[in-house]
This record gives C-alpha cells, structure tokens and sequence, in this order.
C-alpha cells in the first residue's frame, strides 16, 4: 500500500494538474490519495484535517467527472466535425457537378436553339389555345419580329389575313384532336412585307412524356417555303409552251412558205401572160401581194421558231438605233416624243443588223400603240453585268446565264399591262389590240430573234405606269472587235425628224 501511495504521490508531482489521471494510472482513489497526501503533510490528522481532505476528494472527484465529460464532448465535438466536413466536401462535390450539369444541359439548350434557327423551314409548336410554344428564326423573320416575341402570342398577333388564320387554327386543331399527323400540300401565308409566300408544312401531335396515346396537348409544324420553286416551274412550263408553239410554228411556217412560193410564182407567171389593163391582171396582182404580206408572216413565225437564216456580225447597237431614228420619227407620228440615252463606251455585239432593227421597230410600234394620247419613249444602251442572282430573277420564261450583256431597253409611259397579259405577250397571235389593228407576233418576233441571238429579253409593266422592254445580248470579246468599233456620238430623233443629242 506504502509502495501505492508513493506511486501516485510521485505521478502527482509529475503530472500536476491531473489527478483524476494520476489515481486511474495507480489505481488509488482520489479520496485516499488525499488522506495519504494530508497525513504525510500534516502528522497526526486532526478531526479538521480529515474533514478537509474528504471535502479536498469530493472537489476532486467532481473535477475528475467534469473532465470525463469534456474528454467524451470533446471526442464527440472532434467526430461531428469529422462528420461535418466530409458532409461539406459531399456538398460542395455535388455543387460543383450540380453546376456542371446545368452548364452542360444550358450548352445543349444554345446548341439545339442554333440548329432549330439555322433550319431554312418554318419551325414551330403550338399549345390548345393556338399560342406559339416555340419558334425558329426563319419563322419570325418572315412575320417580321422575333422568336422570343411572338412566344405565347397567337398567328391573328401577326398575320392580317383572317382567312389563312383560321386555316392555321382548324388544321391545328384537327392534329390536336385526332393525334394524327397532316402534311398540307400547298397553303398561303401573308408575311410581315405584306407578300404572300406558299407553304408545304406538315403538322405531327406533340404529347405530354407520360402520354403515350389519346389527345395531343401541342401541334409541331415545319413548313417549307416553296414560293420560289413554284415560280420555277411556271416558268418551265411557260418556256415548255413556248417551245413546243415554237417547234408547230416552226414547221407550219417552212410548209406554209414553200406553198406561198409556188402561188407567187404561177402568179407572177400569169401577170406576164395577161394585159396590163385588164381585170383578171387586177385580180392575180391581188393574189401575189396576198402571198407577199403572207410571207412576211412566215418569216415572223421562222423568227419566234429560230428558225430564220441570221447573218450576225460584230456591231455596235448605237450604230443600230442612230441608224432607224429617222424611220422612227416618221412611225410613231408627231404625238410622242422619242429620247435616247446611248452609252458612247458601250460594248459590242455579234447579232445580225437587220434582226436588231426589227427589234427596235416592233418595240417602238407597240410602245406607240400603248400611248394613244402621246407620250415619250425613251431607247436607252448601256453595259450590264448579271450576277448569278440577277440571272435567277431574269429567268423568264427561259433559263439565263451570268455575265457581261448590252442591255437594249425600250420605255413608254402608256397604259401598261396586267399580270394576266403580261404573262402572255411573248406568245404568237396573242394581241390585246382589237381585230384587224395586229397579228400579234410583234413581241414573238422579239423573243425569237433575241433567243436566236444567244440573249434574252424581260417586261416590266403595270397598269397606268407603263412598259418597259429590255433585251440582253452578250457581250463581244474584246479582242475580236473590228477596227473603229467604238461608239460614235449617237443622235435620238424627233417627231418632225429632228434629232437631240443623247442625255
């Protein structure tokens, strides 16, 4: 027991401050240990002494119990913070792949937003009340707004047209309800200019993921703009017509030719034989004349058929239209007044001089004819380059190539024509004059002629505004021009035959 107690009085010395430590580590209670310390201290104990020492051992049995249950909060303090900081690296891990994801899902969102804007077609959803869910670009570029715009709104918030509203809406509706898909041929939409663009659109039921079956709740469309492929193929079909008028016209013209050949001929043969005072001379002279004007028909339809003999060579078309203005003066008559604007630096040519003249004079016989109460028309020359765009838009009613051209317009300001008329004029026999004032091949000779010439030739016109004629012949190389090609100062003439210098 000596042995014990020196034990934990030696521990206690060392370890001042930890009795509770220095008792469990001897295995001596701290209440004897005091009694030991104060009987070693003090000799012999007084009833005071032991008093102090049992109150010295409760003190420290408090002290030693209190330190029991700082050690264990402290341990469990130690383990909460453990506990904490791997539950804040946890959070913070699923931060950062929370933020990932939404990075990732909001790259996805751009990228599917870029390639619905960058689809050319219309493309769009509608909800039960026909309110746009989603729009592409191209869409709201032809209402004129943006996607984000017309978002919950309705076609009546951008369209004018009532009638192709309602369209709109009963085909939605009909997808909505029925759960099928509806692919609509053609069908017209009126855009934000004001134009009315054709449509080929299917519409397909979009359903809520859960909903396999049953009603729709929204209707996704793309419609496809075939407003330019239309205009394409009436174009093809209008060139077709006209090749295969053409060709008949073509073939019943040579025929009809060689006939008037041999009437003429056995008329010419009968005139030698009878009197010159006769009335039987009267009558074949008839008949021959008939054969002259009916020749000249023919070679009309040869010229709209490109079928006529050309003798092209290398000209100036200034030279062309300085050379016809007198005859001009004397064919429109004194009411009209005739201008003309000449590039001296125009280029040349390679087309027959004889074919461009009747050009010109069919042109300015129709522009006279368009101007009963007088006017102006102006002959205007000058170089053109036709892009690839250009020559898309001049393609009528054939295709047209890009380059360089010399542009040959003739301008009235008459009483114009319609679109119905205006998609007619290059048609043989086709005259809006009445019966008996033209043949209507005027404006077939152009274009036979024109075509035959490797160039081309558009009409502008309106009601009330006028018309407008042009003729594109390609360019000459440069290096095979002749010798003193240049143009000379052209001169326009007057009614009265006076001439004025070009503007």
């Amino acid at each position: 027991m000596e042995e014990r107690l020196d034990t934990a009085a030696a521990a206690r010395r060392k370890h001042r401050g930890h009795g509770w430590w220095c008792a469990t580590a001897t295995g001596v209670s701290l209440t004897a240990l005091g009694l030991t310390l104060l009987s070693r201290v003090i000799v012999p104990p007084s009833a005071t002494l032991v008093v102090a020492g049992a109150v010295f051992a409760a003190v420290a049995a408090l002290v030693a119990f209190l330190g029991r249950s700082l050690h264990v909060a402290r341990r469990r303090a130690e383990a909460e913070a453990r506990e904490a900081a791997i539950l804040a690296r946890r959070l913070e891990w699923q931060a950062r792949e929370a933020c990932a994801l939404a990075d990732e899902l909001a790259a996805q969102r751009r990228f599917l937003r870029q390639v619905i804007d960058t689809i050319p077609s219309f493309v769009f959803a509608k909800d039960r009340g026909g309110r746009y869910t989603l729009v592409n670009r191209a869409l709201a570029d032809a209402y004129g707004t943006t996607p984000e715009a017309m978002v919950g709104r309705s076609d009546a918030d951008f369209n004018a047209n009532a009638e192709e509203v309602a369209a709109f809406r009963r085909d939605d509706l009909a997808v909505i309800e029925s759960g099928r898909a509806l692919h609509v041929a053609e069908e017209p939409i009126t855009d934000a200019a004001g134009a009315v663009r054709l449509l080929q659109t299917v519409k397909l039921p979009l359903r809520a993921a859960v909903a396999e079956e049953g009603p729709a709740d929204q209707v996704l469309g793309v419609a496809t703009d075939v407003t330019e492929r239309r205009r394409l193929e009436a174009q093809l079909r209008h060139a077709q017509r006209m090749e295969a008028v053409g060709q008949l016209a073509g073939g019943v013209a040579h025929d009809f030719n060689n006939l008037l050949t041999v009437i003429k001929s056995f008329g010419e043969l009968l005139l030698q034989d009878l009197p010159a005072d006769s009335a039987q001379h009267a009558d074949v002279r008839e008949i021959t004349t008939a054969a002259d004007r009916a020749a000249a028909l023919t070679r009309q339809l040869l010229a709209f058929s490109r079928k006529q003999v050309l003798r092209p060579e290398v000209l100036n078309i200034n030279g062309v239209v300085s050379g016809v203005t007198a005859m001009l003066a004397r064919l429109i008559g004194p009411g009209i007044r005739c201008d003309a604007v000449l590039d001296p630096a125009l280029a040349t040519v390679r087309a027959d001089p004889g074919q461009v003249e009747q050009v010109i004079l069919n042109l300015a016989v129709n522009a006279r004819d368009a101007m009963p109460d007088g006017g102006c028309l102006t002959i205007e020359t000058r170089n053109v380059t036709l892009d690839a765009e250009d020559a898309a838009r001049h393609a009528a009613p054939e295709p047209v190539l890009p380059g360089p051209y010399v542009l040959l317009s003739v301008r009235d300001d008459g009483v114009g024509m319609d679109a119905a008329t205006l998609a007619r004029v290059f048609e043989p026999f086709f005259t809006t004059k009445p019966a008996g004032q033209g043949t209507g091949l005027g404006l077939a000779t152009v274009y036979g002629i024109v075509r035959q010439s490797g160039g081309h030739v558009t009409i502008e016109s309106a009601r009330g505004v006028g018309t407008t004629v042009c003729v594109y012949l390609p360019q000459h190389a440069e290096a095979e021009r002749p010798a003193g090609a240049a143009a000379r100062p052209a001169r326009a003439a007057r009614p009265g035959g006076r001439a004025r210098a070009p503007a």
